[in-house]
């Protein structure tokens, strides 16, 4: 008996350190988080535009290709640099070395050629001869445009981002990271020419001097079944796709419940079907985050923090304290609002003087899921407090305020009264002394 109860403590004992364990490695917001074994690709990131916040991360601040990205920044410096995309540039020699062996649209020096038909080869045929032309007619050459680009990105806050030319292509020192390169595709759709141009599936070049009319189809073959039917997702919202030294990236959008996700999925091998690891990892990626993510109320503005004691009134002696407006939150849609939120607040008001008007700010609260702040917003009156004509009298005849001004009258008037008497007696005295 005494070996099975040394037993049965035992199982308890070791049964109760697993539970504690799995507390303190479990997730303190109680999202049904998307397995890293399950993404095939090296480096991963989805990120939510709205709230600017990453859903998932894997990989995602380690050093990566900015081929993908220097294309994206240069239709970014272009579209904001050009006030006519109808604007006839011709090529220049310079631009086109160096090119050998990259996607090219097949530019020829001295081709006249609009920017509108150089950014769409850029971004919709990934030809890397458009960019550089691009570059040059901005910046006279790459390694100077170059420098317009990390300007750039050192403006938007890419601090792990560093680029030597248009392409991205052919600079073993250049790097991005895949947090960084969503960040960048989210400002780049908050130009509508981008989106566009990220969305096209074919574009046909009108004939130049130099060339006949010629056809560039996406990349990206979430867009179109024209080269692989096996990828197509009518719902996907396209902005890159590139195949490099390190495997293949994909870059995509996706739009649910109004809320707008970027995922990236970058160093992907092909499977044993030769399909391209990529394009299912955003895939599965995007709808996982457009389901299991949500705007929840985390809190009422109805709901009362206290109140605060109103003088001078005579219809309430205090008002309550509320929250400013409700507060809302960016969370996983199984998150236990009542469980696990908690409200923090200060009242920094002890007290209030009639009138009060409705919405005075007393303070502030603050929401807190386990040590994160997820939102705050100002504590303020519920109601408005009338003053009373009475009490505000009455606190002019016997407040406190005047109380001290006429213990001070009544005191300078016994002092000047015992200065003046002390001296009518000394003229008294010295008069009967004569």
């Amino acid at each position: 008996m005494k070996k099975k109860s040394r037993k049965l403590k035992f199982f308890s004992f070791l049964f109760c350190a697993l539970l504690l364990s799995a507390n303190f490695l479990s997730f303190p917001a109680g999202a049904d988080m998307y397995d890293e074994d399950k993404v095939n690709s090296s480096y991963a990131a989805v990120y939510n535009v709205e709230n600017k916040t990453f859903v998932f991360q894997k990989n995602s601040d380690d050093k990566i290709s900015s081929a993908n990205c220097a294309k994206i920044m240069t239709a970014i410096l272009a579209l904001e640099h050009y006030k006519d995309l109808d604007e006839v540039i011709t090529v220049p020699l310079s631009s086109l070395q160096n090119l050998d062996g990259a996607i090219i649209f097949g530019l020829l020096s001295g081709e006249q050629i609009t920017v509108r038909d150089l950014i769409y080869t850029m971004l919709v045929g990934n030809c890397n001869d458009s960019a550089s032309v691009l570059a040059c007619d901005i910046a006279e050459t790459n390694a100077i445009f170059a420098l317009k680009m990390n300007e750039k990105a050192e403006e938007l806050g890419l601090e792990n981002t560093f680029f030597k030319n248009s392409t991205g292509l052919g600079s073993a020192d250049a790097y991005t990271t895949a947090e960084d390169c969503l960040r960048l595709c989210a400002y780049a759709l908050t130009i509508p020419e981008f989106s566009k141009i990220a969305n096209t599936t074919k574009y046909v070049v009108p004939a130049t001097n130099k060339h006949s009319e010629k056809t560039v189809y996406t990349k990206n073959y979430f867009l179109s079944r024209q080269t692989f039917s096996d990828y197509y997702w009518q719902d996907a919202d396209g902005i890159s796709s590139l195949k490099t030294d390190e495997g293949y990236t994909v870059i995509s959008s996706y739009s649910a419940y109004s809320m707008t996700y970027i995922c990236i999925c970058a160093g992907a091998d092909r499977s044993e079907s030769k399909k391209i690891y990529a394009y299912g990892d955003v895939k599965n990626l995007l709808l996982w985050a457009s389901k299991e993510y949500t705007t929840l109320k985390v809190l009422d503005s109805s709901e009362i923090f206290g109140e605060v004691y109103v003088a001078l009134s005579s219809e309430s002696d205090y008002v309550s304290v509320v929250p400013e407006s409700s507060l809302y939150a960016y969370l996983p849609r199984s998150t236990d609002i009542s469980a696990e939120t908690e409200p923090r607040f200060e009242i920094t008001k002890k007290e209030l003087t009639a009138p009060v008007e409705k919405g005075t700010v007393v303070g502030k609260v603050h929401i807190y899921l386990g040590d994160k702040e997820i939102a705050s917003c100002n504590l303020v009156t519920k109601f408005s407090v009338e003053k009373s004509a009475v009490l505000a009298f009455k606190d002019a005849l016997f407040g406190k305020r005047s109380l001290v001004i006429i213990g001070f009258l009544v005191l300078s008037a016994a002092v000047f009264g015992a200065i003046r008497f002390s001296v009518f007696y000394a003229i008294s005295k010295k008069e009967t002394s004569e």
